[in-house]
This record gives C-alpha cells, structure tokens and sequence, in this order.
C-alpha cells in the first residue's frame, strides 16, 4: 500500500488507514460513520455463484449498510457466474 500511495500525488488530500481484526462486514460501515469517512474503497474477493450465496459479499453489505461512497475493485480475470 505504501508503495502504490507514493505514485499518487495527493496535494492537500489526507488519506488515513486503519487496521482492525474482525468481520469487515460488521467493521467497515460503523468505523465509516464514526470517523465520517468521504469514500471507502476496497478489493472485492470475486466470488460468484453457490460460494457468492453461501458466503455473502463484504463488499455488497457495505454498499448497503456504509454512510459514504464505496469505490470497489474486482480482480482481473473475475467473470460473475449465476448459480
């Protein structure tokens, strides 16, 4: 992360980082509110059918549930599949 930061001019801009353990689900769109977050971006893991249904999206509940915009970023090569 600090590599790809240094590539990116940020004139005034500010980024914060913070690192909690937990279920991100549940982390991400409370700690958004509380710290009142402009955008949240995030890497998708690119799940698709049965273990998208199974399993649920972190990234899907917290375009839902964050009080922000939520940039996200799929992998490559993902190609959704209905179940």
């Amino acid at each position: 992360m600090e590599e790809w930061l240094r590539g990116i001019d940020l004139g005034t801009r500010q980024i914060d980082r913070h690192f909690r353990q937990g279920h991100p689900g549940a982390l991400i769109p409370p700690m958004a509110r509380a710290l009142a977050t402009d955008l949240v971006a995030m890497g998708t893991a690119g799940r698709s059918g049965i273990p998208y249904i199974l399993l649920g999206s972190v990234a899907e509940h917290t375009l839902r549930e964050a009080p922000c915009d939520v940039l996200t970023v799929r992998p490559t090569e993902f190609r959704f599949e209905l179940p």
